[in-house]
């Protein structure tokens, strides 16, 4: 979720009426309702479920149409080891990351 690990900021952001990255220019005051009531709500499983029913109220509205689902490819050298995978690509590198041997250079 870019610089947010919160869906409800980056789906306020893109889709609110006062969103700052409102491509679509979307302004439905039921998906406002919606991401109110989802941001309300403490982490857990309710909270999930009210960020769904936010998404389904903007999906409705065709001011987004999911093309793809991107996923990260990590590739590392042979001699790396305990690199993170983190799907953000946020942290690759941590302490306990190291280099064995050496290293192979294609």
């Amino acid at each position: 979720m870019l610089d947010s690990g919160d869906p409800v900021a980056y789906i306020y952001s893109d889709f609110s009426c006062k969103g700052s990255f409102n491509l679509s220019q979307l302004c439905d005051p039921a998906v406002d309702e919606a991401l109110l009531t989802a941001t309300a709500i403490p982490a857990g499983e309710v909270r999930r479920k009210a960020i769904m029913a936010a998404e389904q109220r903007i999906l409705s509205t065709d001011a987004a149409i999911p093309l793809l689902h991107e996923r990260v490819i990590q590739g590392e050298a042979t001699g790396v080891r305990q690199a993170a995978r983190d799907p953000r690509e946020r942290m690759l590198v941590t302490p306990q990351t190291h280099i064995t041997g050496q290293m192979h250079q294609p």
